[in-house]
């Protein structure tokens, strides 16, 4: 708000959910009224709404990320210090979350790790966020050998890294997205979140999670005891049955191709 505020900009535009509503000249309605469709829309058609009620065409709705060469060399030269040579199929794992409601345990990140490794003989490369090392360390600990992993790459090389991946597998996160706009197939494990609103968009994905009466919710705390039974409920079988559907998937368009 304070950044549109002090812009200077002729024309400030702001959804009507937003706070300090004085800031904006022109006030958008909910995103459901804009497009004429019934709540909830994923969150890409809500940030869109606020295009779209200027009548600026929109002609795609498509994400499009571009992968910068100089970051994938730089990303290619970490993976081949892990063992991992060019042109090496491999998966991406990404086992953090904002949220303790989105966060399925290292040890079945890890059991999920040595499936992978004897299913298809390809290795998952780990890749955290700073502070979440530990992650990654419960992980190999409980796989009971060192696994490849990325700590807190920049931004650029999270995104080549992503796109040099077979597959990207993990929670429902900044990632996952990032997944999504760089078409992967994907695997996203859902706990709280909506998969209505944040489900991968426009791309292959099997979005695995366990239905309950008070699921999705805000995820932030959790009456349940013990806590997050959406997350911790879902067990390695299911994220194994989604690996292999993209997996087919993947191969078809190979065949195709």
């Amino acid at each position: 708000m304070l950044c549109t505020y002090f812009s200077q900009a002729r024309y400030k535009v702001g959804a009507n959910s937003f706070r300090h509503g004085y800031v904006y000249d022109m006030v958008v309605p909910p995103p459901e009224e804009v497009w004429l469709e019934k709540p909830p829309l994923h969150t890409v058609k809500n940030q869109l709404a606020l295009i779209k009620y200027l009548g600026v065409p929109i002609t795609s709705e498509e994400l499009h990320l571009p992968v910068d060469e100089h970051s994938k060399a730089r990303v290619r030269a970490k993976l081949s210090a892990l063992g991992i040579k060019k042109g090496d199929p491999f998966f991406v794992m990404h086992p953090a979350a904002t949220f303790p409601s989105k966060l399925w345990s290292a040890v079945n990140f890890a059991r999920l790790a040595g499936w992978l490794r004897k299913r298809y003989g390809y290795p998952a490369v780990v890749v955290v966020g700073e502070g979440e090392a530990h992650i990654a360390n419960e992980i190999a600990k409980e796989l009971g050998k060192p696994l490849p992993c990325l700590i807190a790459p920049p931004l650029d090389e999270l995104v080549a890294l992503i796109d040099e991946g077979l597959l990207f597998i993990g929670n429902d996160s900044g990632p996952m997205h990032l997944a999504a706009a760089l078409k992967k197939n994907v695997v996203a494990i859902f706990g709280a979140s909506d998969p209505r609103q944040w489900h991968p968009w426009k791309t292959s994905y099997s979005l695995i999670r366990y239905p309950l009466p008070c699921s999705p919710c805000p995820g932030k705390k959790c009456p349940q005891q013990p806590p997050y039974p959406c997350i911790r409920l879902i067990g390695v079988e299911e994220v194994r049955r989604g690996v292999e559907k993209q997996m087919d998937l993947l191969g078809k368009k190979a065949q195709g191709a």
